[in-house]
C-alpha cells in the first residue's frame, strides 16, 4: 500500500501532467486560430489585387459609359470600391491587433483571458464573412455592368 507521501507525489505528478496537457491543447487551439488569422490576411491581400483590377477595368476606355445612367453606375461602383478598400484596411488592422493579442496570450504565464480572445475571434470572423459577401456582390454587379457595356459595343459594330 502506498504511503501518504507517495500518494501526494502521485497527485502532484498528475497535476503537472494535466497542466501540461491543458497548455498543449490550448496552444494547439491557439495555433489553429492563428492559422485562420493568416488565411484571413491572405484573402484580404488577394482582395487588394482584385480591387485594383476592377478599378482599372472601370477606368478603361473600353468601358467608358456613353449614357448618364451608365456613368452614374460607374461612379457608384468606384465609390463602393473605395469603401471596400477602407473596410478591408480596417479589417486588416483589426486582425493584426488580434494576432498581437494572441501572441501575448501564448507568451504569458499568468491568468489568461482566452474567452475574450475567442469572442473577438468569432466577431472578426463574422466581419470577414460580411466584408467578403459585400465585396462579392459588388464584384458581381461590376461584371454585369461590364458585360452590358460589351454587349452594347458588339451591337454597334
Amino acid at each position: 500500500m502506498p504511503t501518504g507521501r507517495a500518494v501526494g507525489e502521485l497527485f502532484k505528478l498528475n497535476g503537472i501532467i494535466m497542466k501540461k496537457a491543458a497548455k498543449y491543447t490550448e496552444e494547439k487551439m491557439m495555433g489553429s486560430l492563428h492559422k485562420q488569422c493568416l488565411e484571413w490576411k491572405s484573402i484580404l491581400l488577394f482582395l487588394d489585387k482584385e480591387i485594383i483590377f476592377l478599378e482599372h477595368l472601370l477606368h478603361s476606355y473600353h468601358f467608358e459609359p456613353d449614357t448618364q445612367e451608365l456613368f452614374e453606375r460607374s461612379q457608384n461602383y468606384l465609390e463602393r470600391l473605395d469603401k471596400a478598400k477602407i473596410a478591408k484596411s480596417d479589417l486588416k488592422d483589426q486582425i493584426t491587433k488580434h494576432e498581437t493579442y494572441l501572441s501575448d496570450l501564448l507568451d504569458s504565464e499568468g491568468p489568461r483571458k482566452a474567452s475574450d480572445f475567442y469572442q473577438e475571434h468569432e466577431s472578426i470572423g463574422e466581419e470577414v464573412k460580411k466584408t467578403l459577401g459585400d465585396y462579392r456582390n459588388l464584384k458581381s454587379e461590376i461584371f454585369n455592368y461590364a458585360i452590358e457595356i460589351m454587349k452594347k459595343h458588339k451591337k454597334q459594330d
